[in-house]
């Protein structure tokens, strides 16, 4: 009976010996099919859009190619115009909601320095009930720099009272992403403003 029961430990033994390279077996050819699917995905990720065209006469592809400099260009010149419309033409009722608005073109880097500098504007066009109008006279873009430079005047009204100076104004842009409220992914990185050294009539530097 000893050998008996000794034939049968080493029989269940085995089986289970069997069973264990059997289950390793499985694990190992899984981890091999994980492994050939991750790599598969990855190289499809990382793989050019495939973009057909199917107006026209015929179906064709599109090229996924790098824009022209020129293409840049009047996609930040449409940015900066966007921002400065916000941020430069308000009435003193609704100045909130312009610079709303222009937030939505600043850079994170910026953020502080913009609200800060959104909060003094508020402050003192709700104290003097004053509006801003600012018109571009001239815009120069530099692509490889990334700076935009405007020259304009500026309008500010106070009950009717209208008073007109140049104002300049440097800013330094980034590329960021591509949203609703900023289609052209461009955000404003810092603004430097170069007013007239003279007082206008209305007591607003």
């Amino acid at each position: 009976m000893i050998r008996n029961i000794q034939r049968r430990w080493f029989e269940i033994w085995g089986n289970e010996e069997a069973q264990n390279q059997i289950l390793k077996g499985l694990l190992s050819g899984t981890c091999v099919m994980v492994l050939v699917q991750t790599v598969c995905i990855v190289v499809l990720a990382l793989r050019d859009p495939l973009l057909v065209s199917a107006f026209g006469p015929e179906t064709t592809f599109i090229k996924v190619e790098t824009p022209k400099e020129g293409i840049v260009k009047k996609e930040v010149e449409r940015a900066v115009r966007k921002y400065v419309s916000f941020r430069h033409n308000w009435k003193w009722e609704k100045i909130g909601d312009q610079f709303k608005g222009a937030s939505n073109y600043v850079a994170s880097d910026f953020q502080k320095s913009f609200q800060a500098e959104n909060q003094k504007a508020s402050n003192l066009a709700n104290d003097k009930k004053v509006s801003q109008k600012f018109y571009i006279d001239h815009m120069n873009v530099n692509v490889e720099k990334r700076t935009v430079e405007i020259k304009g005047e500026r309008i500010l009204v106070v009950e009717g009272i209208r008073a007109t100076h140049p104002m300049n104004m440097n800013f330094a842009y980034v590329f960021g992403d591509r949203t609703q409220e900023n289609p052209e992914g461009i955000y404003i990185g810092s603004e430097q403003r170069i007013e007239s050294t003279r007082k206008s009539l209305l007591g607003v530097e």
